[in-house]
């Protein structure tokens, strides 16, 4: 096949299979799988600096390796380049992030064949640095994925708990909609919101299976000197975007502490025509409808609990509960 030894097949059907992950839909629409794809693109071109590498080598056998090694990079970012524009027609973004990953998987794979090579006339101390160099890149492109799959994890630990801003995972989870983050002290996170239409935080992917649960408790805390009304917003992976298709409930923050119990059976029942399934819940949303003029909000736990409770239910946590 194309003259290539056994390990280049190797190769080669390695990165045709990495190469179709990139490329093909993902099999779910998650930030894991989209971190787990972006990160394919170093494996991937680790491997086709190798290819590369070869195929350039047989062609011109009298080139240093330095010079295949400049030709295989300017030829791998071309490859890339075409590669991100496949993505259009495949309904997959195209990123620059990801051509810089590119990037570094070549560069991983020149390192690791310079490494390969130049064993024999290397001294250690120069197969320490290659090594480091090689580490180093793949270590760097690698680690969002590597930290997203640890969130993943510790959410899951988590659960009850939806958010816990004392624990590192809560920041992989959270959007900022018109609002920004100003602080994360003893648990709460503190959030401004900007004027104007629809300011506030959504909770993203959140762990899908609450039907073993009857309520929803949001732990809020205002420092303004007057009421503020938002928006709590439920829905599931079956949404269609209708406001008739959600759960939505408008409530008063009052100043100080509060905790919100929001009923799950009222959740269940939100969408109009159907029931919300439980068991797969996609998304929270805490918003503003309009405001005249930025403020402030603190967000604390936020989790589900056992006990039932009216949707709305709002009380000082140092009162009691709903």
């Amino acid at each position: 096949m194309l003259g290539l030894s056994g390990r280049e097949k190797i190769v080669l059907a390695i990165a045709v299979l990495i190469m179709a992950g990139v490329l093909l839909p993902l099999p779910s629409d998650s930030m894991w799988w989209r971190e787990a794809m972006n990160s394919g693109h170093v494996l991937l071109f680790m491997l086709v600096a190798w290819l590369l590498f070869y195929a350039l080598r047989r062609r011109m056998p009298d080139s240093s390796r330095w010079k295949l090694y400049g030709l295989l990079l300017f030829v791998g970012l071309l490859f890339g380049l075409i590669i991100e524009f496949l993505q259009i027609f495949v309904h997959r973004d195209a990123s620059w992030a990801d051509w810089l990953k590119d990037l570094a998987g070549l560069l991983a794979g020149i390192a690791s064949l310079e490494w390969y090579l130049g064993w024999k006339q290397s001294t250690w101390w120069r197969k320490l640095v290659i090594a480091g160099l090689f580490v180093g890149v793949l270590a760097l492109s690698l680690k969002p994925f590597v930290i997203l799959s640890l969130h993943y994890v510790q959410r899951g630990m988590a659960f009850p708990v939806l958010m816990d801003f004392e624990a590192g995972w809560s920041s992989s989870f959270v959007d900022y909609v018109r609002a920004k983050k100003l602080s994360v002290k003893s648990g709460i996170l503190t959030v401004r919101l900007e004027k104007g239409q629809y300011p506030g935080v959504s909770l993203t992917e959140v762990e899908p299976d609450w039907s073993g649960y009857r309520s929803l408790v949001l732990e809020l805390e205002s420092s303004q000197d007057s009421d503020i009304s938002l928006v709590v917003r439920v829905d599931d992976q079956l949404h269609n975007q209708r406001f008739e298709d959600r759960y939505n409930h408008r409530f008063v923050v009052h100043p100080g502490k509060n905790r919100l119990v929001v009923s799950l059976s009222q959740v269940e029942h939100a969408p109009e025509g159907r029931l919300m399934n439980m068991k797969r819940i996609n998304e929270v949303k805490i918003f503003a409808l309009f405001l005249d003029e930025s403020v402030e909000l603190g967000i604390g736990k936020i989790y589900l609990q056992k006990q039932s409770g009216a949707s709305g239910c709002i009380t000082g946590v140092i009162k009691g509960k709903c």
